[in-house]
């Protein structure tokens, strides 16, 4: 009798491509740094981002223009610009998901980003969230039209057409996205945060309503409109700024390199070592450039570097002796007239009580800008702190994780730092009705997530004592009248406390002296035994 051999399977291996982790809301939090709840607002942060940078990088003042729709299950949101316009091929690349884009991934500088995922999230998150309307980008008179998303497989699936678009100017985004999750979407409030760090940008926002609201003229359309307040002499480092290379080390000049040299392998520019060296701040003489590039003489193009690390720790020498090390300054602030303007106007300050500190200095050969503004204000309800870093706003505490503090209070973080201040209320005390604003600017900051939303800080740092001294310098004296409120409270406290204990025992001595003739009245004479 023959015996069969039994059926064996032969498992296929298969390959689920990188691209997936745009599509999947639970890959997308780990990229975004926010839960699902939360990811309209990453959509209008990042496009909002993209937008000031694309109008700085093209040298002018940013205008911005905002349109938000809510309802009908949907969020629709387009975002304006005033830049050169979304280069064709750049918008290609964005839809090359199995790598970053980014034109500052590599670059130490003060940015508002840097992973370079940014806008490959913004095409996923509808997908994830289970809708299926298009991302739609107009730029240098093209309409893009794109919708990308997973099959059950796992293969990334997209679509991407084109057609004339009616402008020319700019940039305009329109994302739509699925509402039944987005539950604290708050589009305006995000714009003040943005107006309030970037003084120089006009701003106009539109939010409608439709099918979640009664359709009034009260609640269908409010409109927004935030002019610069800036002046002509207002300065802030811009994208398109040269770096220096004293914000270099040898790793991170060598990351540099190399970046350049891979994009010349796909197809770039193979860039002459002079060329390179042109494009850092204080090199950009023709004689300046050509005695750092006599002390690596046998580099000509940057492939040539392949290979020869020694090179690049004399390139990086030479560059440093020949350039001077920028100041502080250089990076810019929001400024105290600027600050002052934005909280009165938005406030009811309480007059004389706006005070503002900045600390500028350097930590580990990088500079740094603290400013920080309170101010306390009519009312009696707690304003959640503006937090700002690189003329950008975080989605939370970015120093949620450093300890920060004076002789007199500390704190875990910003916000931990304000509670103990008395800006922030705590469910066991109030806070002093105060609006504060904290912002750091700063090359080469160590980001602990691909979000940019958490940034490590060695504990005994510059940067950590000057945040702690500024945040000090701004708030005590709201600390000193929360302070004082507490006392006063305590001694109600105890007054009453005196007040009630003196009605006990006058109550009681009055209990005596009439319950001899209350007994005999209920008794009807009789002698009390």
């Amino acid at each position: 009798m023959a015996i069969t051999a039994p059926i064996q399977l032969a498992r296929t291996v298969f390959e689920t491509p990188r691209a997936a982790e745009y599509f999947n809301a639970k890959e997308l939090q780990a990229q975004t740094g926010q839960p699902m709840s939360r990811f309209a607002d990453v959509v209008l942060k990042e496009l909002v981002d993209n937008a000031l940078d694309a109008a700085e990088a093209a040298e002018r003042a940013p205008e911005v223009g905002i349109e938000c729709h809510l309802g009908d299950g949907t969020i629709r949101i387009t975002v304006a610009d005033n830049g050169d316009g979304l280069a064709p091929q750049t918008v290609e690349r964005i839809l090359h998901f199995e790598t970053r884009t980014s034109d500052k991934a590599a670059y130490r500088a003060p940015t508002r980003g840097l992973q370079g995922n940014a806008f490959k999230t913004i095409v996923g998150i509808p997908s994830a969230l289970g809708g299926s309307v298009p991302v739609v980008v107009e730029a240098c008179g093209i309409r893009h039209t794109v919708r990308a998303w997973i099959d059950p497989a796992g293969a990334l699936r997209k679509e991407h057409d084109t057609a004339p678009a009616a402008h020319n100017a700019g940039t305009t985004v329109t994302v739509s996205l699925p509402s039944s999750e987005q539950y604290r979407f708050d589009p305006r409030e995000w714009v003040r945060g943005f107006v309030l760090l970037n003084p120089h940008a006009t701003v106009r926002i539109v939010v409608s309503r439709n099918g979640c609201e009664p359709a009034n003229e009260s609640n269908a359309e409010t409109v927004d409109s935030y002019h610069s307040v800036a002046s002509d002499s207002w300065e802030k480092f811009r994208p398109s700024d040269p770096t220096s290379a004293h914000w270099y080390d040898e790793a991170t000049l060598k990351s540099l390199i190399y970046h350049e040299i891979a994009h010349a392998r796909n197809g770039g520019k193979d860039k002459p070592l002079r060329e390179f060296v042109r494009e850092f701040r204080g090199l950009t003489s023709t004689v300046k450039a050509k005695a750092v590039c006599a002390q690596v003489a046998e580099i000509r193009k940057l492939s040539d570097f392949d290979g020869c690390d020694d090179a690049i720790t004399r390139l990086l020498r030479a560059m440093r002796e020949q350039s001077t090390e920028p100041k502080p300054a250089v990076l810019g602030l929001v400024g105290e007239a600027c600050l002052r303007t934005r909280l009165e106007a938005w406030h009811e300050p309480i007059g004389g009580t706006f005070v503002y500190a900045k600390r500028l200095g350097m930590d580990c050969g990088l500079p740094f800008a603290v400013e920080v503004a309170a101010v306390m204000v009519e009312g009696c309800d707690a304003i959640e702190p503006y937090i700002g870093i690189n003329f950008s706003r975080p989605f939370s505490d970015p120093f949620a994780d450093t300890r920060l503090g004076s002789d007199k209070i500390a704190g875990q973080g910003i916000r931990g730092f304000l509670t103990s201040a008395y800006v922030v209320p705590t469910h066991y005390r109030a806070a002093v009705p105060s609006v504060v604003v904290v912002h750091v600017t700063a090359p080469g900051l160590t980001f602990l997530d691909r979000a940019k939303s958490r940034v490590s800080l060695p504990h005994g740092s510059a940067l950590q004592v000057a945040l702690s001294e500024a945040l000090w310098a701004a708030t005590k004296h709201v600390y000193r009248e929360g302070e004082r409120r507490r006392k006063d409270a305590s001694r109600e406290d105890r007054a009453m406390d005196r007040a009630y204990r003196v009605v006990r025992r006058t109550m009681k001595s009055a209990v005596f002296q009439v319950l001899p003739a209350a007994y005999e009245e209920a008794t009807n004479g009789s002698a009390m035994r």
